[in-house]
């Protein structure tokens, strides 16, 4: 990757160097260099940022209300995939988790049915996350509840304020999930660890209850 032709020729040398001091070949047949964008996993890798799928999300957009569980437990498996992109995924997806608990009648209320359609808005309306630059310290905006604890990562970068990932999950008041608002220790949802993002110098923590 790279915002300039030369950046991005510089990046590839160090990165094939690297791959050749660990002795690791690459196929040539499934490489894409000097591309302005690149296709991954359902996501869009481009200078600027990750972005969602098109592709990928038409099919969230288009998706019918679910009319069982198991509709619904395919829908939020597509949709939880890019959770990192939806500010309180978990807190607008709540009423239809609920839905799929054991021993839950499905049925399809109004609550349901909002959330559901937001949760596709949201979906198809995402932001582009940025990348984390080396180097540059993190901001760390929390919001703790009875119901959920989650957190937005950000770097400041070109003199803005960039999302790196959203992160949030469910509690129910009683887990071990806390904020020490001293801003000293902070115990992240578990997105965070699924996301593999491991913070070591927060700038600045803004919290809310």
């Amino acid at each position: 990757m790279g915002r300039s032709f030369e950046e991005h020729f510089n990046n590839i040398r160090r990165v094939l160097q690297k791959l050749k001091e660990a002795n690791l070949k690459l196929s040539p047949s499934k490489c894409h260099l000097f591309r302005r964008e690149v296709t991954y996993l359902g996501h869009i890798i481009w200078a600027e940022g990750v972005r969602t799928d098109p592709d990928k999300i038409s099919a969230v957009k288009n998706w019918k209300s679910p009319t069982d569980v198991y509709q619904l437990r395919s829908f939020l498996g597509l949709c939880t995939y890019y959770r990192k992109f939806v500010k309180d995924f978990s807190t607008i997806a709540r009423p239809l988790h609920k839905l799929t608990e054991a021993k839950q009648k499905f049925i399809w209320t109004n609550e349901c049915n909002n959330a559901f359609n937001k949760l596709k808005d949201a979906l198809t309306s995402s932001t582009i996350l940025a990348y984390t630059e080396t180097g540059k310290q993190f901001i760390l905006d929390t919001d703790a509840s009875y119901e959920s604890i989650g957190a937005v990562l950000s770097q400041e970068i070109d003199g803005q304020e960039r999302v790196i990932a959203y992160l949030i999950d469910n509690t129910d008041g009683s887990s071990e999930k806390s904020l020490n608002k001293g801003g000293a220790d902070i115990l992240l949802p578990e997105s965070s660890k699924r996301e593999h993002i491991f913070i070591t110098g927060v700038v600045a923590s803004n919290f809310t209850s």
